[in-house]
């Protein structure tokens, strides 16, 4: 991966530390916010604008059409009907809206409140529509399920006082225990009109990038459950489903029988079952041993799995080697793909007869880790529709955020996140060399953020992380063996349950049941890798079932919900996602520019990141009294109106010029690499199409109007 221009290297690179004229010059150059401010300007020269919402100058109001909703010609139903049952959920933008007096509507036509719609903020009208028939929806905050491994699944309730005097409210004990009691009901059918559940997320996995579902939050509060923060949420929900119509009620036989349904699956979908497995791997002096050992051991596989009958064809395999920057003298490369497609286990043992490391040894101990998993995660052709996983051999941490040899620019969180997006499992085996041990912590919290794989636990989860001793070869090669049993053993099932023949194997137990047996003294490394694997396998195998059984979420409902498993509220069930436009995701890009640049310049003038935001008044049209008197950057005015008073605690958001003061040089670097990451991140979702999905009516053509989920912890 190529650096980005907006990381702190290639800033201090580009000014060379000379002068602050070097700096103004590009910090004047690089503010893109003018882009997104242009746009605002343009936008209001449009005959007509859509309304925006109280207290802000730019961000449009929506509605979200209720079920059996239409659109009118003219806010009087004898006028005819311009589009009839829109689907439920449908977002629009709100150009003319019922007007307050003495405290009631303005009624403006048969004794009904009317609001005009259209689908873009360019001036598209669609029609009017019965102000019974919308919700607003005042912040495109959405929910999206957690991983449905390890936590129950999450109840909507009728009403907010029921889920909060019975459960919320309640001791743990007593919660925990009225919890279990609504789903023995559930799961027994004992269900009357006064049941407080409503509907239930399927136990299956809802794949919101296979099955686009949409749960707007209408209203939110914060709580707390078990001295834990959490959140309380009304929700509406939808699916993008062709036969998404009707509400799904927990009280419906059909509903209730799908939505308790477990992992199994049907032999039929299990004929479908492919895995890809990506080797990344250093490619360093130090790990030659490791590159001939899993050389040796790619070819016994490709010898297995040649007498393995119907197995064949189920995997294909990749390697990504990284080293370091091509700035090191024969370094050779960076990153290097040596599968550009995945490769059979026959075309790949021979790929691998040319993976070499390099002839000369790096000039320090760190390596360019980040980059080889980037490139793994987003350029790798993975098949789309088999299990994806990364098994990442290294020993030793990549270069952090701010290191001039650091290309991918991203941290290890932001590239767990960009994997979860991409369901990409990843399991790290991480080579302790005992000449360095002051290498050791850095490589393992590094390794373990990577391989913290979704369904693999909650607040004290396991990940698929696994260190040893670098001396020791033979115990690498019993733990890669261990890694690759289960991948092994799902695809052996699979084909035995499909019909299909594994020939010269011993027969094991189907995945998502009892663990195969293993013998009475395993090789502990391999027995430790094997666990974890098949703890990551099994998760992934979760997810992929739900996608076969093309799982819907709740859809034509409105009620309650909270984002925690109430029966262990340790355990996160929801997770909260921004909708986002392109362009609103080029302004939060150009906001944290704007910071990150204003901080630089603020650490090398001494004058403080606060004073030099004031030199954004200068090229774009924010006062600078706007940011001189701001107590907090929030104020400032800089930051685009959609991040202001949504639910997350944000460092950026909140910083006041006294607490940039008073932290040391090295804290504030710190807060800037932050910010470098997730521009970083920012720019991979905006070049990723699968993650942009359209909302609205006739939206599909319009890249504009499209919109992206970004997770309330990676804003800014």
């Amino acid at each position: 991966m190529n650096s980005s221009p907006s990381s702190v290297r290639g800033l201090l690179s580009l000014s060379g530390l000379s002068g602050l004229s070097g700096l103004s010059a590009l910090f004047s150059g690089a503010l893109a916010l003018v882009v997104f401010l242009a746009h605002s300007l343009a936008l209001g020269q449009q005959s007509r604008s859509p309304i925006v919402l109280e207290g802000k100058s730019i961000l449009p109001l929506r509605v979200l059409a209720r079920p059996f909703s239409h659109i009118y010609n003219e806010p009087d139903p004898a006028k005819g009907i311009a589009r009839e049952n829109v689907p439920p959920f449908s977002s629009y933008y709100v150009y003319t809206r019922p007007i307050e007096k003495d405290g009631k509507d303005q009624k403006m036509v048969g004794g009904e409140g009317w609001h005009e719609v259209g689908s873009d903020n360019r001036g598209t009208i669609l029609g009017w529509m019965r102000n019974e028939d919308v919700m607003e929806w005042k912040q495109t905050l959405c929910l999206e399920f957690e991983h449905p491994q390890g936590r129950n699944p999450v109840l909507l309730f009728k009403d907010r006082d029921t889920l909060v005097s019975d459960l919320i409210e309640a001791p743990t004990d007593r919660r925990a225990k009225e919890a279990r009691k609504l789903y023995s009901a559930i799961e027994d059918g004992k269900i009357d009109d006064s049941f407080p559940v409503l509907s239930m997320e399927p136990k299956r996995a809802v794949d919101i990038s296979s099955s686009f579902y949409l749960m707007p939050i209408l209203d939110h509060e914060e709580i707390k459950l078990d001295a834990r923060e959490g959140r309380l949420l009304r929700i509406a929900a939808a699916t993008g489903a062709a036969d998404g119509r009707g509400a799904t009620l927990i009280a419906d036989q059909t509903f209730r029988e799908t939505a308790n349904a477990g992992s199994e699956l049907d032999h039929a979908k299990l004929d479908k079952l492919t895995i890809d497995l990506v080797y990344v791997m250093d490619l360093t002096l130090s790990m030659e041993p490791f590159v001939d050992a899993t050389r040796d051991l790619i070819q016994k596989i490709s010898s297995a799995l040649d007498r393995s009958g119907d197995l064949q064809g189920r995997i294909r395999f990749g390697f990504w080697g990284y080293r370091d920057s091509g700035e090191i003298a024969n370094i050779e490369f960076n990153t290097k793909n040596y599968t550009p497609t995945l490769q059979s286990a026959a075309e790949f043992a021979n790929t691998m007869t040319g993976v070499a490391v390099t002839k000369t040894d790096s000039v320090d101990f760190e390596e360019d880790v980040f980059a080889g998993v980037a490139d793994a995660i987003t350029r790798t052709q993975w098949n789309p529709n088999a299990l994806r996983f990364i098994i990442l051999i290294g020993d030793a941490p990549s270069h952090e955020l701010g290191h001039k040899w650091n290309a991918s620019g991203m941290d290890a969180v932001s590239l767990r996140e960009l994997a979860d997006a991409g369901r990409v499992s990843i399991f790290a085996m991480h080579l302790k060399d005992s000449r360095f041990p002051q290498f050791h912590d850095a490589a393992r919290e590094q390794f373990q953020t990577l391989a913290a794989n979704r369904g693999m636990g909650s607040e004290t989860q396991s990940v698929s992380y696994h260190a040893l001793n670098a001396r020791e070869v033979d115990s690498f090669t019993e733990g890669s063996i261990g890694f690759f049993e289960p991948l092994q053993e799902t695809l052996e099932a699979a084909v035995r349950q499909s019909g299909g023949t594994v020939r010269d194997q011993t027969p094991i137990d189907p995945p998502l049941t009892t663990p195969p047996p293993v013998p009475t003294t395993p090789d502990p490394a391999r027995q430790q890798v094997r666990d974890l694997s098949r703890e990551m396998v099994r998760a992934a195998l979760v997810d992929w079932i739900g996608r076969q059984n093309n799982v819907q979420a709740p859809r034509d409902v409105v009620a309650w919900v909270t984002d925690k498993d109430l029966v262990d509220p340790s355990v996160q069930a929801l997770k909260v996602n921004v909708l986002l436009t392109k362009n609103q995701l080029d302004a939060l890009n150009s906001t944290l520019k704007a910071t990150l640049q204003a901080g630089l310049r603020g650490q090398l003038s001494g004058r403080g990141f606060f004073a030099e935001l004031q030199s954004v008044s200068a090229t774009a049209t924010v006062k600078p009294d706007a940011i001189k008197n701001a107590k907090r950057f929030a104020d400032t005015g800089i930051a685009p109106e959609f991040l202001l008073g949504l639910p997350y605690k944000s460092e950026v958001m909140n910083l006041t010029p006294e607490l940039w003061a008073s932290w040391s040089e090295d804290r504030q670097q710190r807060f800037l690499l932050k910010v470098e990451s997730k521009i970083e991140y920012y720019s991979t979702i905006h070049d990723k199409p699968e993650r942009w999905v359209a909302l609205s009516e006739g939206a599909d053509e319009d890249e504009d109007e499209k919109v992206a989920p970004i997770p309330l912890s990676m804003l800014p």
